[in-house]
């Protein structure tokens, strides 16, 4: 009974201390990349930056990487020239990276001023959070290819010996040997 009980209080502790390892983890993410931090690679500190907008409410994007400089930014950094098109304002919330000798990225620049509202509430609609899984895809694709809207395609899936039937029985009506066989109902004789 002592040993189940040292057991079990083994593994509150391991639970506890993954508890709190997961705590500091989502603390040092909602703070976000600090100055001088240092990551193994540019991929990375890109992942580590954009949980970060998400759970601060806004998106990033990866400007040109270069060998040696890695620019990450607010998706509504720039200007846009078209005035229609009000998703770009010039926000300047950006951290840039530089490559050291040994390959690691470090910080240099955190600019967390961001010239328009943040909400964490919505980061779920931002069009950066949105995601289509690959077999999606490979549908939307084909279905592209084939010039057929989305609920073309739904439809069809349901409809597509509909037309060989009429087509079938067409020919049935205007010549007279033509004989039609195929079962149209689920009870066929």
């Amino acid at each position: 009974m002592a040993e189940k009980i040292h057991t079990w209080m083994d593994k509150l502790k391991r639970l506890l201390l993954i508890v709190e390892n997961q705590r500091k983890c989502d603390e040092q993410i909602l703070a976000g990349p600090m100055k001088g931090q240092f990551f193994k690679y540019a991929e990375s500190m890109f992942c580590f930056y954009k949980r970060h907008a998400k759970m601060r409410g806004f998106c990033v994007l990866k400007r040109i990487l270069s060998s040696s400089y890695a620019p990450f930014v607010c998706d509504k950094s720039r200007k846009s020239t078209n005035q229609k098109h009000t998703k770009r304002i010039g926000c300047e919330a950006r951290v840039n990276a530089v490559r050291k000798r040994d390959g690691s990225w470090m910080v240099t620049k955190v600019c967390r001023d961001h010239i328009h509202q943040v909400d964490s509430s919505l980061s779920r609609h931002m069009a950066g959070r949105k995601f289509i899984s690959k077999s999606v895809k490979k549908i939307l694709e084909a279905n592209d290819r084939a010039s057929l809207r989305p609920y073309k395609s739904e439809s069809q899936k349901w409809n597509d010996a509909n037309p060989l039937l009429v087509h079938f029985q067409t020919l049935q009506t205007s010549e007279e040997p033509f004989i039609l066989l195929i079962p149209t109902s689920s009870k066929s004789t």
